[in-house]
């Protein structure tokens, strides 16, 4: 996938700042600088940031622990690969273009099928 696309909805606090226009990241540039976030099983590339969202670029390999979002919904868009996912008490298998949003407050943890998976994240309201 070469291009990464957002709308943008207002003044952001992330490194893509833009005003009141269009937000289109160019993956390959994206992922050539160093990761926002970096952890043995996870890297993550800010897109955006406001008051209302948060937009991330997920790299995973492996195992993504059991957490929650407790003020936010949490969605997840696979990319490229395949993640295992369990939300509350379902396990789903999802694939490259594979959508799910999880209510706040829903426990929920990934793994990879395969060495990695390529995902956009996104919390809201952030």
């Amino acid at each position: 996938m070469a291009l990464v696309a957002c709308s943008h909805a207002g003044p952001s606090a992330g490194p893509a700042a833009s005003t009141l226009a269009p937000l289109v990241v160019n993956h390959r540039a994206l992922i050539a600088r160093k990761p926002d976030l970096q952890a043995p099983t996870v890297k993550i590339w800010n897109i955006q940031q406001t008051p209302s969202i948060r937009v991330n670029l997920v790299e995973m390999r492996g195992h993504l622990r059991r957490h929650m979002h407790p003020d936010a919904a949490h969605s997840l868009l696979v990319l490229e690969g395949s993640v295992r996912a369990s939300v509350g008490e379902q396990e789903i298998v999802m694939n490259e273009g594979d959508f799910d949003s999880i209510p706040a407050g829903v426990l929920h943890d990934y793994t990879t099928i395969g060495p990695s998976a390529l995902l956009i994240s996104c919390d809201a309201p952030y």
